[in-house]
């Protein structure tokens, strides 16, 4: 780890500013000797019964990504753990980083571990917010093959770690919006939509990939548990090429998915673009 400038981090991280679970803590982080006192940080941040606690620890984790002393553990904490809930917090925490210093060294781990689809996401939202020439340059290294996207984040995970294990490059989406961007940034050989979602549904992210010159060429397929015939109707009349309906095999998803990049990629629908 880096040399890290012990007098800043006490600055940032006062103990006077925390309630008393957090105190402890706090002093030890501030002495920062062990990188495993951050393993009791990451627990109160999620699995705290008291409210005031939760937020005060993940406040000082946001704290700590400030510093680009810290990035390579705040990576390995997301690459590591089991738990859903701090790699949710992990990504929220890594995303929202704005700082060139610390998104520099984001992005040189992240470029150590392409096949990690939390840790690129991350990348690729820091770079939305600070530079987005410089994210469509990240995607292009990165050669992303799908953006998949659902607002349930156990099927989403599934999702994305069978296309990784199936040897595609995944960026992953918890909402449509989240997805176009990703799809523009990334130009990518497919995406992935759940039907619904919050804030941009799959109908309406893939109406505005296909009238987005950058990503019409992008083939679209739909997801959903609904498999009526009009359901089925209005994906396809928005843009999809195809409909798949759940619930599904991951790795018998994982399979038609490639055959479909394979499909596109042959021209087979053209005529549906």
């Amino acid at each position: 780890m880096p040399e890290l400038d012990l007098n800043k981090l006490a600055q940032r991280l006062n103990p006077r500013d925390f309630g008393e679970h957090m105190q402890p803590v706090v002093h030890r982080l501030i002495q920062f000797q062990d990188p495993r006192d951050l393993d009791s940080l990451f627990e109160l941040a999620v699995n705290h019964k008291d409210f005031r606690a939760r937020h005060e620890a993940e406040d000082a984790i946001y704290k700590l990504s400030e510093f680009p002393e810290f990035i390579d553990l705040l990576v390995r904490r997301l690459s590591e753990t089991s738990s859903i809930e701090q790699k949710e917090l992990m990504s929220r925490v890594l995303r929202n980083i704005k700082d060139p210093l610390v998104v520099d060294a984001l992005v040189a781990v992240s470029e150590k571990h392409w096949t990690n689809f939390r840790l690129h996401e991350s990348a690729v939202w820091a770079l939305l917010n600070s530079d987005y020439a410089r994210a469509e340059e990240f995607c292009r290294r990165a050669k992303v093959n799908i953006v998949v996207a659902d607002d349930e984040p156990g099927i989403l995970d599934i999702m994305s770690f069978t296309f990784m294990f199936a040897g595609l490059r995944v960026l992953s989406a918890n909402n449509g919006e989240i997805a176009y961007k990703f799809a523009k940034v990334s130009r990518p050989d497919l995406v992935l939509l759940d039907i619904r979602m919050p804030r941009m549904n799959g109908y309406e992210a893939c109406r505005r990939l296909k009238t987005d010159s950058d990503t019409q060429d992008i083939p679209v397929v739909l997801i959903s548990a609904k498999g009526q015939e009009s359901e089925i109707e209005a994906g396809l009349k928005a843009g999809a090429v195809e409909y798949i309906v759940k619930p599904f095999a991951p790795d018998q998803l994982a399979g038609r998915i490639k055959s479909i990049i394979r499909k596109s990629q042959l021209g087979v629908y053209n005529d549906r673009k």
